[in-house]
């Protein structure tokens, strides 16, 4: 029921964002009428990004939703700041994510990237971010371009031998969205590169610092990482689908990147 109705308020959102409450259309810097009752959709926001981790994944995927439709609309900057800062604190973490025992792989995995292209999506379009939140959100960002940079380049049976997935399980009952995957793949490597300038600073935070310190010991040397995302961009320039998808369709593409050659950057 509770996704059901963040779903309605969403189609809402697109539907009448440019009306008034008179039916009229309505510049963009008026008030719409959605906007009137944007504390009551920012209470239904709150709870349900407060309470991700009790709730289905596809509710939190329809919150997420929500969030950036909401704030495409309002220019309150505290209300912004508030929901950015809801949005990204499962994020302030470690970069390794843990098994859930009520989920899929696939649906706890999607949530995941979903976040991350919502938030992505948001400060992209120049809503404000935490400085000292920039160091550790590269690190995340770092993580998921990696696993999907060897998801999409690789075949099933590849990923399975492969140990150092953040985000996808290597397992027998490996699974993941890879439409999600790919689709969002150009927004994790946008930003990254955008967290990366100019280069973040430390955290003055104790508690923080040592999160990102741990996160650094299963990540990348500075020239692993930048190689990693060379490989990302051409992997992207190159690509008009995953690798599975390209051998179900008997497609071929110009240039390719070999399946040792990216493990060889990663590993």
């Amino acid at each position: 029921m509770r996704e059901q109705g963040l779903q309605i308020f969403t189609k809402a959102f697109k539907r009448f964002r440019c009306y008034d409450d008179n039916g009229c259309l309505v510049q963009q810097s008026v008030p719409t009428v959605l906007l009137q009752y944007s504390a009551q959709i920012e209470t239904i926001l709150v709870v349900n990004l407060k309470n991700y981790a009790t709730n289905y994944p596809s509710i939190n995927k329809a919150s997420f939703k929500l969030v950036q439709q909401f704030l495409s609309l309002t220019t309150d900057p505290q209300l912004i700041r508030k929901q950015l800062s809801l949005l990204s604190a499962p994020l302030l973490s470690s970069i390794k994510l843990p098994l859930s025992a009520t989920y899929s792989e696939e649906s706890h995995t999607s949530q995941h990237i979903y976040r991350l292209r919502v938030l992505a999506s948001l400060v992209l379009q120049g809503h404000p971010l935490e400085t000292q939140h920039r160091q550790i959100l590269s690190q995340h960002y770092l993580a998921a371009i990696s696993d999907n940079l060897v998801v999409l380049g690789h075949r099933l049976s590849k990923i399975k031998t492969y140990n150092k997935l953040f985000l996808v399980y290597s397992t027998d009952s490996l699974s993941y969205d890879q439409t999600l995957h790919y689709k969002t793949f150009p927004t994790l490597l946008q930003f990254y590169l955008f967290l990366q300038s100019p280069t973040p600073e430390p955290t003055s935070d104790p508690a923080l610092s040592s999160i990102i310190a741990s996160n650094d010991n299963m990540l990348y040397s500075p020239e692993q990482a930048s190689l990693l995302v060379f490989s990302a961009i051409v992997f992207l320039l190159t690509s008009n689908e995953p690798m599975d998808q390209q051998r179900k369709h008997q497609l071929t593409r110009a240039k390719s990147i070999a399946d040792s050659q990216i493990l060889a950057i990663l590993q």
